[in-house]
């Protein structure tokens, strides 16, 4: 039985449409193919520091004018219909989740973000988000855009629902479920209830 449903945030619920080569670009002077947390974690704690504020700030200019994805509002009410807890696990700031859920109206029963605990690809996120909701990884379901949130889910042992993008194209065939757009959740849920 579903009793949980776990959010990403950017590219899952709104698209925040970083510009990442910029951001790399501005903080280490050149673009590379390692995603941009983890170029960060290769610095000295001093640099760490400095360029974690540096992608923070473009994290909330673009919290600021992000675009909700049709189908959430919508979704998180039948959600809550049916009783379910949800929860988000994102890899970015808690300060540009704020904003959105301000701008939006979201509430979510757990936020894990990145200064929580290890970021995914990590377990770790979706491991407290589960601990704080007292839900075991087999009535958890995650929900994502990602190939993180795959590695995630699975580390983790939760089921993972994809977003069918550029992000996730490797690992579509080998998720549990395969959305083409968050509306489809519905279907997928309700499966999971029976």
């Amino acid at each position: 039985m579903l009793r949980a449903v776990i959010f990403d945030l950017d590219g899952t619920l709104v698209d925040f449409n970083l510009d990442i080569k910029r951001i790399k670009r501005e903080i280490f002077g050149f673009d590379a193919e390692q995603p941009l947390l983890e170029m960060i974690d290769t610095l000295a704690p001093e640099k760490r520091k400095e360029a974690l504020a540096k992608v923070v700030e473009h994290e909330v200019s673009a919290a600021k004018r992000a675009e909700l994805k049709p189908g959430v509002k919508e979704v998180i009410k039948s959600l809550r219909s049916r009783g379910i807890a949800l929860a988000l696990a994102t890899r970015n700031c808690r300060q540009a989740w704020e904003i959105v859920a301000e701008r939006y109206h979201l509430a979510f029963d757990v936020v894990v973000t990145r200064e929580d605990t290890e970021p995914k690809p990590s377990p770790a996120q979706f491991l407290l988000t589960l601990k704080l909701l007292r839900v075991s990884p087999e009535h958890a379901l995650a929900v994502g855009d990602h190939a993180f949130d795959y590695l995630a889910a699975r580390s983790a042992g939760v089921k993972i629902a994809l977003l069918d993008n550029k992000f996730s194209s490797a690992y579509l065939n080998k998720a549990d479920f395969v959305l083409h757009s968050l509306r489809d959740l519905e279907g997928v849920v309700a499966r999971l209830c029976v």
